[in-house]
């Protein structure tokens, strides 16, 4: 089951899914969706994609719970940059906020993929 939320503190409209790690699922909010493949993780989480509105350039992903995230096959977060001119796409990175550190740090295997208006 979808359901969509209001976080009322940082003003973003999450879309949940839960997922079972064996069977796999896709979750879309605006221009990113996170893609869990079949076999990611046993059981299942619960996954929440919050973003401050459809064309937001940043996400909240939320996996549930914690030990979920070690996953046995590689989850995909991805986010449309159709409209991002390429001269500008070139630069762009998906960074997490590591709280240990207090810093962005970017996700390593984090890659843009051209496209057709890429030449």
């Amino acid at each position: 089951m979808v359901g969509s939320l209001v976080d009322g503190v940082v003003k973003l409209v999450f879309k949940v899914l839960t997922i079972v790690g064996d069977v796999g699922g896709s979750l879309s909010n605006g221009r990113w969706q996170v893609d869990v493949p079949a076999g990611a993780y046993s059981g299942s989480a619960t996954v929440k994609i919050g973003v401050s509105n459809s064309a937001s350039s940043s996400c909240q992903l939320e996996i549930s719970p914690p030990e979920k995230n070690g996953f046995r096959v590689p989850v995909q977060l991805t986010v449309d940059c159709s409209n991002v001119p390429s001269d500008q796409l070139k630069d762009y990175v998906i960074f997490w906020f590591n709280p240990a550190t207090g810093a962005w740090v970017p996700v390593d295997g984090s890659t843009r993929r051209p496209y057709a208006q890429d030449g």
